[in-house]
């Protein structure tokens, strides 16, 4: 993610002059991972670290640390109003993740991140910059929890955009890390020290004006995991790229890695991508897109956003993960839960293929027979 020291020099030098003009006053404010829970270093979180960058690049800046442990956005709605701040301020607002705990609705969460960054303009800042959370690791947390903190970085997009406010995208660029993320967490929650290291560049680069981050896909019809999809199904993505834009002429919808005609409509910050089959789908179907955004070098990503699985789709016994095909990937889960029982941890029902509650020589033969064929 990280752009060539020259060419990021460049665009620093570039953008540091009109933020040193406008801005020397950082307003960090949100729940734990503001506060810095997890930082084992004793930093202090992003925003010490902020600090520290900003200073380096030239811009004196101040960035106070107003993170607590535990809010939920409805509470952080409430305590912006004793805060205050000028048309050189700038207000770095995120918050949510203690929402998806405790269950709160996206659509309820997005309002309260909307009511936050009007009232953080009216409280007199200048510049109010919305954060999406970071996503949690697979650790503790259950699957829905998971997906429900993807979908709050789609809803924080799209109250960024609707309020034309500028946008950090810490989800975005943590979720898709080479080799995953979990090794930048203190626990399923907090970034670790090296994590908020990361989270700190991020703030920095969006604040220097230095674009780094590709379109990030959203509101993804069908979702990720779906079952039971109609063969029909319109199927949808939407690309936000609040800094440079999107480039439509290279964004393609891909359907098995296979480009698609598209209906496309929005603009460059905003771009929605739909496509109904015209020939029934079937299986285990992988929905992608290739895009990159305009900015000099172009940011470009090319990425599954959605597998499912459509109605009445048929599959072999010993498709375990109902790929279409029973390969390897079957093998290591029936692997994993071989010699259990029903009700012990390793059991997974998925590998019982005799039915009778345990998975053993018998579920292995009948994955066996099948191996290396694909669903008909």
């Amino acid at each position: 993610m990280r752009r060539p020291a020259a060419a990021a020099a460049t665009a620093a030098l570039l953008a540091v002059a009109p933020l040193a003009a406008q801005s020397t006053r950082f307003v960090a404010f949100g729940d734990s991972i503001t506060e810095g829970v997890g930082d084992e270093t004793g930093g202090g979180g992003y925003p010490a670290r902020l600090q520290t960058l900003l200073n380096g690049e030239g811009v004196p800046a101040v960035v106070e640390n107003l993170g607590v442990a535990g809010e939920t956005t409805a509470e952080g709605l409430a305590r912006l109003s004793s805060l205050s701040g000028t048309a050189a301020d700038t207000l770095l607002l995120m918050e949510g993740t203690n929402d998806v705990s405790a269950r709160i609705s996206t659509e309820t969460i997005a309002a309260n991140l909307d009511a936050m960054v009007r009232r953080g303009r009216s409280r007199g800042f200048g510049r109010v910059v919305l954060a999406t959370v970071v996503p949690r690791t697979s650790e503790v947390t259950t699957p829905a929890t998971i997906a429900e903190t993807e979908y709050l970085a789609w809803a924080t997009r799209q109250v960024a955009f609707e309020l034309a406010a500028d946008l950090a995208d810490p989800f975005e660029v943590f979720a898709n890390l080479p080799g995953g993320y979990e090794e930048l967490y203190a626990d399923p929650f907090h970034p670790n020290g090296e994590g908020y290291d990361l989270l700190a560049e991020l703030f920095a680069d969006r604040l220097l004006g230095r674009d780094l981050v590709p379109p990030a896909p959203s509101f993804v019809i069908p979702v990720d995991d779906a079952e039971d999809v109609a063969p029909d199904q319109q199927l949808q993505v939407v690309l936000f790229d609040l800094e440079a834009g999107v480039d439509r002429a290279a964004t393609e919808l891909l359907l098995d890695g296979v480009p698609v005609q598209a209906a496309v409509s929005g603009d460059a910050r905003r771009l929605r991508l739909r496509h109904r089959p015209s020939t029934p789908l079937a299986g285990r179907v992988r929905l992608g897109v290739r895009t990159r955004d305009l900015a000099v070098p172009a940011n470009a990503i090319e990425r599954t956003v959605s597998e499912f699985v459509v109605a009445g789709s048929k599959f072999l016994p010993g498709d375990l993960d109902r790929s279409g095909r029973v390969d390897g990937v079957d093998l290591v889960i029936l692997g994993v839960a071989f010699g259990s029982r029903r009700g012990e941890a390793r059991f997974d029902v998925r590998a019982d293929l005799t039915g009778d509650g345990r998975i053993d020589g018998s579920d292995l033969a009948i994955l066996a027979a099948n191996f290396g064929k694909r669903s008909p």
